[in-house]
């Protein structure tokens, strides 16, 4: 599969030069640009050195597929799963050649001129930009169509732009609020472990581990004895009056279980509903990312005073 991101930066809400990015892609080993379908992430930042935003642009990319990811979950928990015929991801078998650049235009606020194109090195490790990159989900845009999903796709969004403003100021920006900044740290991780989970070269047992400590990054303020039965409360709490919530907390501690037998055994020996359990972490992740909005920060164990626990 290619996994394709790409950010778009238009500061001034003007049309993009086609005719710029069409040299770009033209010049540089980027033509897989217009042979595969891409993520369009649109950002509005106001630079002044090459380097200075890409916190910025990075964060954007974890949230939009940290929300391609959710969605496709949460539209699969039916059952219907998208044909292999039908899905862009095997439209051909040209791969990404050039995931250390991005391409930017900018223009300077009311001065009239056209937005100039630039081809920026992406000052990221190389292994993070292979993760920002890996899109191993298919959607159905027919299904996101439907009134169920167009509620989740706005509870999805609405929760990832808590967590990314917050993250934004109380991590980057630091406003000297310990207990924000460590709480944020763990929500934005806990999105990395979860996106890590859909490795397109992953085995069942890595998605597994990978799930298992996104649940725990979510869930707990810290180790303590009895984590699954810990974790699966919490979930209950989370996701309560939710149809079928004893499914979705049998799932989340099968993870667990399963994620300890990897660990100390080297393999997975039971199975497990790893589906379910994504869309469990969803809604959990929504349900915390809401109660933080009339949340009051608190020093020791954040997310047990979030969750009343």
């Amino acid at each position: 599969m290619t996994h394709i991101t790409l950010a778009h930066c238009d500061a001034v809400g003007r049309g993009y030069p086609t005719h710029q990015f069409s040299a770009q892609i033209n010049t540089h080993s980027a033509k897989w640009f217009a042979t595969n379908p891409l993520m369009l992430v649109k950002l509005i930042s106001y630079s002044g050195d090459m380097y200075e935003n890409q916190f910025v642009y990075t964060l954007k990319i974890r949230m939009a597929v940290s929300s391609l990811l959710m969605l496709h979950a949460l539209s699969s928990e039916t059952g219907d799963e998208v044909e292999r015929f039908h899905s862009s991801a095997h439209v051909n078998n040209f791969e990404t050649l050039d995931i250390r650049h991005y391409l930017i235009g900018e223009a300077i606020p009311g001065q009239g001129r056209a937005i100039s194109t630039r081809r920026v090195p992406m000052n990221v490790a190389p292994l993070e930009l292979a993760r920002l990159s890996d899109l191993a989900a298919t959607i159905s845009t027919k299904k996101l169509a439907t009134s169920r999903m167009k509620r989740l796709e706005v509870r999805v969004t609405a929760a990832l732009g808590v967590i990314e403003r917050g993250y934004l100021r109380h991590v980057h920006l630091t406003t000297r609020s310990k207990a924000e900044n460590r709480l944020y740290q763990r929500l934005v991780t806990a999105l990395d472990w979860f996106r890590a989970s859909f490795g397109s070269n992953k085995d069942e047992a890595d998605a597994v581990v990978s799930l298992a400590v996104a649940f725990e990054t979510l869930l707990t303020d810290c180790y303590k004895r009895g984590v699954a039965d810990h974790i699966e409360r919490r979930v209950g709490i989370c996701l309560k009056g939710v149809p079928k919530v004893g499914s979705y907390k049998r799932s989340v501690k099968a993870i667990y279980y399963a994620r300890s037998e990897i660990v100390h055994s080297g393999s997975l020996g039971q199975a497990v509903n790893l589906a379910r359990a994504r869309v469990a972490f969803s809604l959990c992740f929504c349900e915390v990312a809401q109660r933080l909005e009339k949340w009051t920060p608190v020093a020791n164990e954040p997310i047990r005073d979030l969750l009343d626990d």
